[in-house]
């Protein structure tokens, strides 16, 4: 199926936003991306396009320009833009600071088949966590000069809600 829009919900985990806030650092939307109101910090990302097979969730999703930045009130801060999932292998990569020469691994997910649902046009996934990677950790913690992650932290509470180009079960004209 292909993908031609929807978002993608990251929401801080309790732990990530207690590691944050120990910090003083906060978590911001890149436009387009948007904040998510609730408890805990969060930001939407659109979806600019992908490639689904809903059962197994498998494919993979590009993000586009938007994303998300971590800042704190000494003007340290650092930003993760252009987001590609691979939904089969359950990574996901983003170019740090803008600088695409440095695309990095940044987390890890599996996606729990039991979340996912379908229709003609949308699919959706809740209640995925997102795992930092080593390169993730490595990343935010050389931008702050601290020791505020490590690998295999739980960042993100993740849901997605895709458009799909062609109904289920219609051929495109």
């Amino acid at each position: 199926m292909t993908i031609t829009g929807g978002s993608t919900s990251f929401v801080l985990t309790e732990s990530a936003a207690a590691a944050l806030k120990a910090y003083d650092i906060s978590l911001e939307p890149v436009a387009p991306a948007k904040a998510v109101a609730g408890a805990t910090a969060g930001v939407s990302v659109p979806v600019e396009a992908g490639s689904i097979v809903p059962v197994p969730f498998q494919g993979s999703l590009n993000y586009g320009a938007g994303g998300f930045r971590f800042v704190d009130t000494q003007q340290h801060k650092i930003e993760f833009t252009k987001g590609q999932t691979d939904l089969t292998r359950g990574t996901a990569t983003a170019v740090v600071d803008g600088d695409a020469t440095k695309r990095i691994a940044l987390g890890t997910y599996a996606v729990d088949p039991t979340k996912v649902k379908a229709d003609a046009m949308t699919v959706s996934a809740t209640g995925t966590e997102v795992k930092l990677t080593s390169e993730g950790a490595t990343a935010v913690n050389t931008a702050f000069g601290e020791q505020v992650f490590k690998a295999g932290d739980k960042l993100f509470d993740g849901s997605s809600n895709l458009k799909i180009g062609t109904p289920l079960g219609l051929s495109p004209l």
